[in-house]
């Protein structure tokens, strides 16, 4: 929801020139209708019925136009790696892609496979899009009601957080394992910076998130090098996307399995709890000498979950669904009605509270009645 603007406010400054009325002239006759003003302010976003302007992609109808898949994007350009030559070309996309969007900003994101048809200059033109397999998308942050889709096509998720500097975040770990499970997405949890931890430190996250809840957690240090390996092997041959806090070490951990990369590191500001500097700037997809890609994506402080109703949220608490349809109202939203089966488990010691906790805001920020915080 948009917050209003401050400071004095004209009266109806949505309507054109000759609508508006003098509010010193204003009687009861000349009330502009409520739903008159709505429908002028909102006409911005009207778009036609992509349903009825999308058209069915058949590989057949495309033979002649080369695949490739899109790397990046900056300013319109997209760079596409074509599959046949492994050639990087710069692209742009055909105006027809564009009829027909209703509830996306993004035509071409990072991740899709697209086909090209080469240009005299030895550019190109994007002409056709092979549908998505999988999206890894977040509300617009302009304008919440649009998807802002930042990788396609992955089936991976490795979600980097750190000890020492910045501090582990149970919170944003939970967010992203709600959206890999949300999209049917192989979660990989990497615990980055091990030469940092507390003692007992590590000790309680494998107990939660591996020995607990069942997910794959993997230690490493990027600057000791260790974890390096396991984690090469873990990716080969996936489409990966590397998500998590600034300053986690996400462009360490890439530089250090796949030699030659080079992405920018930048240490972090103890100043500032250990957070770091978005060195990422935009989402970039890496090749992989040993097979697939891993996507690079900026450092995501909030990260919104796309299309979400809070109603959803528990089922992707793995730990949550033996109690689910336990409670004694069926309507239960597991805050404060007497009777919850989950608040019952909490207090039990069988649901960690921090996971409760994270559950709590993830379903705050789905429900539309509450602001997103980005």
């Amino acid at each position: 929801m948009p917050k209003p603007k401050r400071g004095k406010q004209k009266k109806f400054g949505n309507l054109s020139h000759s609508d508006r009325l003098d509010e010193n002239r204003m009687d009861d006759r000349q009330i502009v209708d409520r739903e008159q003003l709505r429908t002028r302010s909102n006409r911005w976003r009207e778009r036609v019925n992509e349903d009825e302007l999308a058209r069915e992609y058949n590989p057949a109808d495309w033979t002649e136009y080369p695949l490739g898949t899109v790397l990046s994007m900056l300013s319109g350009h997209h760079y596409i790696r074509l599959e046949m030559t492994g050639e990087v070309i710069d692209a742009g996309v055909r105006g027809v892609l564009k009829h027909g969007i209703q509830n996306t900003t993004t035509v071409v994101a990072p991740g899709d496979r697209v086909h090209i048809e080469p240009l005299e200059d030895g550019a190109g033109s994007i002409v056709a899009i092979v549908p998505r397999k999988t999206t890894l998308s977040r509300p617009d942050p302009m304008r919440s009601h649009l998807e802002d889709v930042i990788v396609a096509n992955v089936d991976q998720v490795i979600i980097v957080s750190s000890v020492g500097g910045p501090a582990f975040w149970p919170e944003l770990v939970d967010r992203y394992l709600v959206f890999a499970g949300y999209y049917e997405l192989e979660p990989l949890i990497v615990i980055n910076k091990v030469d940092q931890a507390v003692p007992g430190e590590l000790e309680d996250i494998r107990a939660l998130y591996d020995e607990q809840l069942g997910y794959r957690v993997l230690f490493a240090s990027a600057e000791k090098s260790v974890g390096v390996e396991a984690l090469r092997e873990a990716v080969k041959g996936h489409s990966n996307v590397i998500v998590g806090l600034s300053g986690v070490g996400k462009s360490s951990l890439l530089n250090a399995i796949q030699p030659g990369l080079n992405l920018r590191v930048q240490s972090v500001n103890e100043t500032y709890g250990g957070e770091g500097k978005h060195t990422t700037r935009m989402t970039t997809l890496h090749p992989l000498g040993m097979g697939g890609f891993v996507a690079d994506t900026p450092g995501i402080r909030e990260f919104g979950l796309w299309d979400l109703t809070p109603e959803e949220v528990d089922y992707y608490f793995v730990e949550f669904r033996p109690y689910l349809g336990m409670c004694k109202f069926a309507d239960c939203t597991h805050h404060h009605e007497p009777g919850c089966a989950l608040l019952a488990a909490v207090e039990e010691g069988a649901i960690a509270g921090s996971r409760f906790e994270s559950f709590q805001i993830l379903q705050n920020e789905t429900d539309p009645a509450h602001e997103r915080p980005y």
